[in-house]
């Protein structure tokens, strides 16, 4: 019989989560897995972790990862950061745990290739306020040798125009977060 690892994290990376990001829609439903295709074809994603495929379904509810290869989202959970989570759990090794120190790592990656720094530091203060831990060991070093083929995608250039207007409206609705927070610290 094999032993799992307890998932000893999973409510810390959740926790700093909810402190940093909204949830929400901000890609449309016919963007979905152009919006996923779109960032497993980044070159820093690539050159780390190769060409693949994750093939997204809508659900309900939050997000889930189904194996490596199979994602779904509920309404309130497609947005750019359950994205990112849910890619995070596809590339990060089956020998590691779930919400453990090298899917954190995988994760943030991630939030800050795709996202901005900007976020990426935002929830790194969060996880470090909540006492997630988290490494770089399942980041790969980019791959010098070969050149990793971009995928083929017939919308890809319309996908990667919405996309990048998301995260323009979702940074803006953050920074805007952020003054009206610190308006009323003062």
């Amino acid at each position: 019989m094999a032993t799992r690892t307890r998932d000893n994290q999973r409510s810390r990376v959740y926790k700093a989560e909810r402190r940093t990001f909204d949830w929400g829609q901000t890609v449309p439903d016919e963007l979905l897995q152009a919006t996923v295709d779109d960032v497993l074809d980044r070159h820093s994603v690539r050159s780390r972790f190769g060409s693949r495929r994750i093939n997204v379904e809508r659900g309900r509810g939050g997000g889930a990862a189904w194996g490596k290869s199979r994602i779904t989202l509920g309404v309130q959970a497609r947005n750019e950061w359950v994205i990112c989570h849910e890619i995070a759990h596809c590339l990060n090794p089956v020998s590691c745990t779930s919400h453990g120190p090298e899917f954190v790592g995988v994760y943030l990656f991630l939030v800050k290739t795709i996202i901005g720094a900007e976020a990426a530091a935002r929830l790194r203060a969060a996880l470090r306020e909540t006492g997630a831990k988290w490494n770089n060991k399942a980041v790969p070093k980019p791959s010098t040798g070969t050149r990793v083929p971009p995928r083929q995608y017939e919308s890809l250039a319309v996908a990667k125009a919405r996309w990048n207007h998301a995260v323009v409206s979702l940074r803006d609705r953050l920074d805007a977060a952020l003054r009206e927070t610190t308006r009323e610290s003062e």
